[in-house]
This record gives C-alpha cells, structure tokens and sequence, in this order.
C-alpha cells in the first residue's frame, strides 16, 4: 500500500474466505471467458485471487459479471486501487446467510501498533466472547487458504490462514501507512460509521 487511499471511509470492514482459481472454474461453468478478461500471468491456486487488469478494464469486467447473474455463493471484489495501475479481482465465499463470515461488529478492540525493529505498522483485533469459537471453527477448517478482509467494498489484503487461532485474535499486516492501520483500529473499536470520517495525522 503506497497511498492514502483509505483514510477517508464509511468503515465497514468484512471477512471472508476466497475462492481459488480452480474453486472458481468449478463454480462457474463459464468461468473461462472470465479468466480471458483478465491476466492471469503469475495467477496460481496458491494465490487469494483469481486474476488481474488495468484500472482501464474494470468497468468491461464488472459489466460481464452483471450480465451473467451472480453465483449463488459467491461475490465478486476488486483489490484497492490505491495508485496502482492494476487491480486485482477476488471471489469470495459467502455464508450461509449469504453475507460475510464476520464484521467489525463483532471485534471486542483493536490496537494499532508499530513493529520498532521494522518500522511497519500492524494491527491487532480481539474478538467478542461469543464469536471466539466462530473464529476458531473458521481458521482450523480453512488451514492453507486466504481470508479476505474487505473494507468498503475493497480487498485490503488476504492473507493466508497458517493454523487455528483459539484465543480469539486476529493480527492484521502488510506495508501499510500509519494512517491506515488507525483507520483499521477505529473501525475495530467503533464499528461501521454512519458517514465517512477522515484520520487525521
């Protein structure tokens, strides 16, 4: 993350699991005219999403993806723009109730930490007491794949699940500037806003 992309939002932040590129070409028939949208160079099972293209394509793709009706189980999300050139697209498993595994709403706090030896920016999230066993359920049943945490509609990041959490905690990271990680723990700590905020320096 380069830019300040994110300063300014409502804050609603969501998690879900991703869909591979070989989940996704079983769930859709036509997946393969999708894929032909996008570039798939470097685009592996191993990673979180399913293809990518210049900012100059994203209306062509979003249009195909509107036209087709959206799968039963699935929701198509763009990564950041932030200033980058090109953005990438995510499936994303939806629960049972067709909507995400978990929201800002259930987080307990967050903290916005500065690793000193690095200099990177970090945040740590605690989720509420009855949802601790949801996270757990969630993170040893999908051992090896990405959770997607999403904000306004943008992949933030997705990282991989390494093992089951038990206690309840989730630690978010990547190169992100000190105003996105107090974005991130405002969130955490107040939930959706009603209107957009800006974080100030």
């Amino acid at each position: 993350h380069t830019g300040e992309s994110l300063v300014t939002q409502k804050g609603r932040i969501e998690f879900y699991i991703t869909y591979n590129h070989s989940e996704l070409s079983k769930l859709l028939p036509e997946s393969n005219q999708l894929f032909s949208m996008l570039d798939k160079k470097g685009t592996k099972d191993s990673n979180p999403w399913i293809g990518c293209t210049s900012l100059s394509k994203i209306n062509t793709v979003n249009e195909y993806l509107n036209s087709k009706g959206k799968p039963q189980h699935c929701r198509f999300v763009w990564s950041d723009f932030n200033d980058s050139t090109k953005v990438c697209l995510y499936a994303l498993k939806l629960g049972r109730d067709k909507g995400s595994l978990l929201s800002g709403n259930d987080f307990d706090s967050a903290k916005s930490i500065q690793d000193k030896p690095s200099k990177y920016w970090h945040v740590d999230f605690s989720f509420k007491k009855p949802v601790i066993k949801v996270w757990s359920a969630i993170t040893k049943q999908n051992i090896g794949k990405s959770i997607a945490i999403v904000i306004d509609n943008r992949v933030i990041c997705a990282p991989v699940i390494r093992s089951g959490i038990d206690n309840g905690k989730c630690q978010i990271t990547g190169n992100f500037t000190e105003s996105e990680v107090k974005l991130f723990a405002a969130i955490g700590n107040y939930g959706e806003l009603p209107v957009s905020f800006t974080v100030i320096k």
